[in-house]
């Protein structure tokens, strides 16, 4: 009894749920913002963040991951202090040729996800200016591309075609290979 449940418990793969656009690109808005959180120092500084439409809602995140890295950041600006202007100029979702795996198989395609911006800083010293340009790739399942992009415009991309010719190729042979072994069981048994 025990080896049969050890055996099911091999057999039982589990696949991790995939996450979602949205929550790629809030993973990666620390990143974004890190270089010049560190760059502005100890002192009291100011932060704007400018979105691309349909972005606002990403605002606090960039808020908070400044926040994180250097408790000394506050939201708005200030006349004599240090302040930051976060520019996220672009978010691309990319998804690539789909691809095949086992037969008959899902199809599965790459997935890219891209922030690019800068973060510039102004002090009385002058103006620096920290550009960011992240991406993320992993690989998707093409059916779970429709729930992946559920949330804001901004974490859909362009859905690639699926090969008309492959989706009507594996249907054929495994109807045609079943055809084959019923013949094939009912000929050699009537011999």
């Amino acid at each position: 009894m025990h080896a049969a449940l050890f055996l099911l418990g091999v057999v039982i793969t589990l696949n991790a749920q995939t996450k979602s656009n949205y929550d790629i690109i809030l993973e990666m808005m620390p990143e974004s913002v890190s270089e010049v959180a560190y760059a502005s120092g100890n002192e009291e500084t100011g932060i704007v963040v400018n979105l691309p439409a349909g972005g606002s809602i990403l605002s606090n995140r960039v808020l908070s991951s400044a926040v994180e890295i250097n408790k000394k950041i506050i939201s708005g600006t200030f006349d004599d202090k240090k302040n930051i202007i976060y520019t996220l100029e672009n978010i691309e979702v990319l998804y690539g040729e789909l691809f095949h795996q086992g037969f008959p198989g899902d199809y599965y395609c790459e997935r890219t996800i891209k922030l690019g911006g800068v973060n510039i800083l102004k002090s009385g010293a002058g103006i620096e200016s920290y550009p960011f340009d992240i991406s993320r790739k992993d690989t998707v399942e093409y059916d779970s591309i429709k729930e992946l992009e559920q949330g804001a415009s901004f974490t859909r991309g362009e859905k690639p075609e699926e090969p008309f010719f492959r989706s009507i190729i594996e249907p054929v042979i495994a109807v045609t290979a079943a055809i084959v072994t019923v013949y094939l069981l009912f000929d050699v048994r009537s011999k």
